[in-house]
């Protein structure tokens, strides 16, 4: 289907209003000031929306032209176009205008101004059709009356460019719209994205987007980056002490039910959530139950939001570590010794068996260090109770606990294209024994990064993952731990280094162009402060001196941010309130 890109003129394209630019070039400043002077009053009954946009401009045109010949007026604009209007062009809107055309969008303008000068301008600039005021003329003598259905100005813009193209909506896919005033907000309305020029800069107008798990920090990351680029952020969550829903981007907050506890009347209030926004929102499923309802679920929500997710097939690779190993393995991904066994019994048998000098055991399906045991830990726990809680597990060759953790992050459109990637290492962690990096920082790896987008092609993906790597100093390599397939927890490293992930993800799932991202900043250093590395410390036997731990402890904090002290505020009091209800305290090794 067609694309098309609508500009308002004045203002927008302009530096500044062309109709009385227009007028203060062909007559004069002295006279512009002297005649707005005397029409003050109509001007101010205009401004306070007492008089209508075309009266006003009438008897302001009226003063200049009425009873004049329309060729002098025609030859007063060839004058303005020629020598004065390129010089209120804003040139980063017509930038703008350039990347469209050569993208093949249809170009249009629609103006309260007269066609007289922007036709010609216009024309000479790639634009397929303008669309104008107009004012009455007379055997070539100009009235200057206005009519109000003439007026291309407020609800009448919408109305004539209807009038234009009356199937709009039905004859193109996609609907860019430019404006900079309230008054442009009915066809801004109508497009699919819409931008609000202010000073020269673009703000997106009715973009929603729906941030599920709101709990979490990676949650709390992505409201951030879409809430500074205009985005109205959703945020939904199983409790009012949702980090996120408290962040001064959050736009609405909405509390439904816990999917794992209630799952009916999780579905009723969460299409509730996506039918009554007022835009059809970008999907971030943030956590991985919540991915894996959107993905058995897509009939009921793919008319409802824009969402990046992978095949089915890949997504049940991805979320279970025994099939994420062995579909690896086919490609000769190097993995640590990985074991299946069927029961706890054939567990506990490989478990006396295997000369393996450390091991781990980890359930097929989980995030985080949850349900991990570690080697001689296994031998104090009930195995069987173990399988029964956790379902089935796989028995691992533990990596020496020096071996460096590397993290590679993706981002692949709907072609299962590259548009991004970012790796980063492990410095410290939480639980000490292996668990999420409370420490890390952004590094080249340029290995792992092939690796990585090689495993995640295979699985043909499109949206987000991370890929989890440890150097095994046994065989002098790299081995893959697991595919997180959805927004990590360390995100806020990567936004900080010039790789926005959620802001990329929100524009691939609008099918907008984005450029790809291949260099970024290795200076940060990234900290899970509240409580992941307050608890490291606690519990870390070889800590380092106190004043070294409090070296940048709010610069580097991924919870600090200066714009949005409140969500800052909200890391600490809702974890600190929710550590009372022991139902989350899971969620501190996570």
């Amino acid at each position: 289907m067609k694309k098309i890109v609508i500009f308002d003129f004045d203002n927008t394209i302009t530096k500044e209003d062309s109709f009385n630019d227009f007028l203060k070039y062909t007559f004069g400043k002295k006279k512009f000031y002297l005649t707005m002077l005397k029409k003050c009053i109509k001007i101010m009954l205009y401004k306070t929306n007492l008089i209508s946009n075309a009266k006003v401009k009438t008897d302001i045109f009226k003063a200049f032209y009425k009873n004049k010949k329309y060729k002098t007026y025609q030859t007063d604009c060839e004058n303005y176009v020629k020598n004065r209007l390129n010089d209120i062009i804003n040139n980063n809107i017509k930038d703008i205008i350039v990347q469209y055309q050569n993208k093949k969008y249809e170009m249009v303008i629609l103006s309260a101004s007269f066609k007289e000068w922007i036709e010609p301008w216009a024309q000479s600039n790639g634009f397929n059709m303008v669309i104008c005021s107009s004012f009455a003329i007379s055997n070539g003598i100009i009235n200057g009356k206005i009519e109000e259905k003439n007026s291309c100005y407020g609800e009448n813009k919408l109305r004539m460019l209807l009038n234009y193209i009356p199937n709009i909506d039905k004859e193109y896919s996609e609907i860019i719209a430019f404006g900079d005033s309230k008054s442009d907000k009915y066809y801004l309305n109508k497009a699919t994205t819409a931008f609000l020029i202010k000073k020269g800069n673009l703000k997106p107008i009715n973009e929603y987007a729906v941030v599920t798990d709101g709990l979490w920090r990676k949650s709390l990351s992505a409201i951030r980056s879409l809430g500074k680029k205009g985005v109205n952020v959703i945020v939904t969550g199983d409790t009012h002490l949702s980090t996120g829903m408290w962040s001064r981007y959050c736009f609405k907050r909405r509390k439904v039910s816990n999917l794992n506890q209630d799952e009916p009347k999780f579905r009723e209030k969460f299409l509730e959530i996506l039918y009554n926004c007022p835009k059809k929102p970008v999907l971030f499923p943030m956590e991985e139950s919540t991915i894996l309802w959107c993905s058995q679920n897509m009939e009921l929500i793919k008319n409802l939001c824009y969402i990046l997710l992978p095949p089915k097939k890949s997504m049940e690779i991805a979320l279970s570590k025994s099939l994420t190993v062995r579909h690896a393995q086919k490609i000769n991904i190097p993995c640590p010794k990985t074991f299946y066994p069927k029961n706890a019994q054939e567990l506990k048998e490989l478990i006396a068996s295997e000369e393996m000098s450390d091991y781990v055991i980890k359930p097929y399906h989980g995030s985080g260090s949850a349900g991990l045991l570690y080697g001689s830990e296994s031998k104090d726990v009930n195995l069987n109770e173990h399988w029964n809680k956790y379902g089935d597990l796989i028995l691992q060759e533990r990596i020496p606990a020096q071996g460096e953790g590397v993290g590679v992050s993706v981002i692949f459109d709907r072609n299962h294209n590259v548009k991004a990637y970012f790796a980063h290492k492990r410095i410290e962690q939480y639980p000490n024994s292996g668990g999420p990096s409370t420490q890390r920082i952004g590094i080249e790896n340029k290995d792992l990064v092939n690796k990585s987008i090689k495993l995640l092609k295979s699985l043909n993906w499109v949206g987000v993952a991370m890929v989890e790597w440890k150097y095994n100093p046994n065989i002098n390599d790299y081995v893959l731990m697991e595919i997180n397939p959805r927004f990590w927890g360390s995100l806020e490293l990567a936004v900080r280094s010039g790789v926005d992930f959620p802001y990329l993800y929100y524009q691939i799932a609008k099918n907008r162009e984005v450029s790809k991202i291949i260099k970024y900043d290795l200076n940060y250093n990234c900290r899970w402060l509240i409580p992941g590395d307050i608890l490291r410390y606690l519990t870390k036997k070889d800590r380092e001196s106190f004043k070294k731990f409090c070296k940048g402890i709010f610069k580097n904090s991924e919870e600090w941010d200066k714009n949005d002290k409140r969500g800052f505020f909200a890391s600490i009091w809702c974890q600190g309130l929710l550590i009372l209800n022991p139902k989350y305290w899971k969620y501190i090794r996570k």
